[in-house]
């Protein structure tokens, strides 16, 4: 949480940038944030989500608008974010 989260700003994008590879296992609320500094990075990563967290981030929404409440909606919503993001 601290290197990827809003308090790690600089700090997890260098990381990220280093990196050959970013991995995440059960990183709870910090999953989006890994998956936005790998992808601003370019650099390639892995991530299993695990909890929602909607009360916390309550803005999340799908491309059809519909709020991020749930583990596949996650997954989904991970997958928007850039076209090479795979399952």
């Amino acid at each position: 949480r601290e290197l990827f989260g809003e308090a790690g700003g600089e700090a997890g994008m260098a990381l990220a940038r280093g990196a050959a590879l970013v991995v995440g296992l059960h990183t709870d609320e910090v999953t989006e944030a890994i998956v936005d500094a790998a992808l601003a990075a370019r650099t390639p990563f892995a991530v299993v989500p695990c909890c929602v967290f909607s009360r916390l981030f309550p803005g999340r929404r799908l491309r059809s608008g519909r709020p991020v409440t749930s583990h596949p909606s996650l997954v989904a919503y991970l997958l928007e974010k850039h076209p090479a993001v795979r399952s």
